[in-house]
């Protein structure tokens, strides 16, 4: 399940996730996606991230809540 991605958003976290339908599920639009098993690409998706990471955590604001 999703539930993670959801968790980790509402703790105002960047997120990097391998890219299934179960984490799109969510709908969460400032989760980065990767879809690639070569170490070289995850790399890659890990050193967007780490830039991604230096800007302001993504507003928490409209995300589901556990009442949802």
């Amino acid at each position: 399940m999703g539930l993670p991605l959801l968790e980790a958003a509402m703790h105002g976290c960047h997120i990097l996730a391998r890219d299934l339908p179960v984490f799109r599920e969510q709908g969460l639009a400032h989760v980065q996606y990767f879809d690639d098993d070569r170490p070289e690409m995850l790399a890659a998706a890990l050193r967007a991230l780490a830039v991604r990471s230096e800007r302001p955590a993504p507003s928490q604001e409209g995300l589901p809540t556990w009442a949802d």
